[in-house]
């Protein structure tokens, strides 16, 4: 549980530190993520593949060369009893001999096969039938033995009946535990072919499983890398807009070392100016209103100076006019 949990907080400080990185790597760790999940959903199918195909067809070609093996077993074993059921029977020692010979070729064939198809026997149910096919075996070799010695007699009419008695119903006995064995083989390539096709359509639906995980881990990357984006980006847009409405009071805070945030900090300093231009410009029409009422009320006294001025000139002009009058 410990463990889980150091994984969760280290995939928690690996998503956040996802905000602190640019636009495009965000991009490309979406690009380059989904590239290389879909390279190794690829790889680890083919693999997967592969391995399945290659058991299917070892067990399927085991199973067949099982089958061939003791399929060839008893047509050897059959022609190695035709050739002993012709020996016991002749009287002629020369044609006696060579179908000995005969069949010593096949029994060194059929031993060897023999021993081959043991070496392949691994399954319980394969055991039960050998085990079968080795006592009918050792039964027909009995019968083998009576009627050779019978032969050896000269007692073909005890050999005779010893051969339709005991050797023919040993060797069909024989030849069906070897059937029986074959249709076993048979069953278990049938069943490696089964098998096989089961595990593709499983590999099939991992796979498939595997597409869906990685569309859903791509679309909810891309919807996290998306909202990291239209969230900040929208802020600075009504951030514009309020600067554009002439409010100057709106201020973002983003901590983030992207464009994004290089851009929320841009904005921020060019409200900040604007608000420090706007003071600085009321300020200076403050100052030009002062001075031009100042210079008003100047031009004002002077206006009230001139007509006294020009209201003593006046006066005067009058009062010279009349002592001009007295002087004449």
């Amino acid at each position: 549980m410990t463990y889980q949990c150091l994984d969760f907080l280290v995939w928690i400080g690996w998503f956040m530190k996802l905000f602190q990185f640019t636009v495009a790597q965000k991009l490309w760790v979406l690009v380059i993520g989904l590239l290389a999940s879909m390279l190794l959903l690829v790889a680890g199918s083919l693999a997967y593949s592969s391995r399945v195909n290659e058991s299917v067809f070892s067990a399927a070609v085991q199973a067949q060369t099982a089958a061939d093996q003791a399929k060839e077993w008893r047509i050897l074993t059959q022609m190695s009893m035709d050739r002993f059921t012709a020996a016991a029977m002749s009287t002629e020692e020369n044609l006696v001999e060579h179908q000995y010979k005969l069949m010593g070729s096949l029994i060194a064939s059929i031993n060897a096969l023999r021993e081959k198809v043991l070496a392949q026997v691994h399954t319980d149910e394969a055991k039960k039938l050998m085990a079968d096919v080795n006592k009918h075996r050792d039964t027909l070799f009995a019968a083998n033995k009576e009627v050779d010695q019978a032969r050896r007699a000269r007692d073909f009419e005890h050999s005779q009946k010893l051969i339709e008695e005991q050797l023919n119903p040993g060797a069909q006995q024989y030849y069906a535990a070897l059937d029986a064995y074959v249709q076993l083989q048979d069953r278990y390539r049938v069943q490696a072919l089964e098998d096989g096709d089961a595990s593709r359509t499983k590999a099939y639906w991992v796979i498939a499983a595997a597409c869906s995980l990685i569309m859903l881990l791509g679309l909810v990357a891309g919807v996290l890398i998306m909202r990291s984006i239209t969230q900040p980006l929208m802020k600075a847009v009504e951030l514009a807009d309020a600067i554009a409405d002439a409010d100057l009071s709106v201020t973002t805070d983003h901590q983030r070392d992207d464009e994004l945030g290089h851009l929320h900090r841009s904005l921020n300093a060019m409200a900040t100016r604007l608000r420090t231009v706007v003071g600085q410009v009321r300020s200076g029409v403050e100052s030009v209103s002062s001075a031009s009422g100042q210079i008003a009320t100047g031009n004002q006294d002077l206006s009230a100076r001139t007509e006294q001025t020009a209201a003593n000139l006046e006066e005067t002009a009058a009062s010279m006019e009349e002592l001009g009058s007295t002087v004449r």
